[in-house]
């Protein structure tokens, strides 16, 4: 994470925005490894506070407010956009137990992020969120190919978002580049 950091801080010094939220194996991973070259060996992991100090250039100090139950925070990058950065890794539940769910959001952040998207739609601004897991099929057959991929009760959320004003969420899960509605 210091490492990755250190590059993200490159783009920020350079004057470009950077916001960060945890994938399911950023925190808590009792399974962490670190890599040098064809060297694989075990590291140690970090917890939910650790992520939000070593990125803290990456969003959390330039959040106008973060979620007491997990990573989830947003922020107002450009006037009247509001960007909802969703943990829906229940990192901070993992912090106490390893072995909670990393997919899914608790009904506590989940109310927390309608709140709040409907707090920025009340103030005229847009809003658009970002999360590691998808809410849609990216390729055919995904959602029984690749359930993992998917937010636990993806549905549900897909159709709370739209009710919400949320039109544009921003997905990590299967590094590739896509656009899918």
């Amino acid at each position: 994470h210091q490492e990755m950091a250190a590059k993200l801080q490159q783009l920020v010094d350079a004057g470009i925005p950077v916001w960060v939220i945890p994938g399911e194996c950023d925190v808590n991973n009792t399974a962490a490894k670190s890599y040098a070259g064809g060297t694989t060996k075990s590291t140690t992991y970090i917890n939910s506070s650790e992520f939000a100090s070593i990125y803290a250039n990456m969003g959390y100090n330039a959040a106008i407010e973060r979620d007491a139950n997990s990573l989830s925070y947003t922020c107002e990058p450009l006037p009247g956009l509001i960007l909802i950065a969703i943990d829906d890794n229940m990192s901070k539940q993992r912090d106490s137990n390893k072995s909670t769910a990393a997919n899914g959001l608790s009904s506590a952040t989940t109310s927390w992020i309608y709140a709040k998207a409907d707090e920025a739609a009340a103030q005229g601004k847009q809003v658009i969120a970002m999360m590691h897991h998808q809410l849609v099929d990216h390729i055919d057959q995904q959602n029984s190919l690749m359930a993992n991929a998917f937010v636990n009760n993806a549905s549900t959320l897909r159709s709370y978002f739209l009710g919400h004003g949320i039109r544009l969420v921003l997905t990590g899960h299967m590094h590739f580049t896509d656009a899918t509605r």
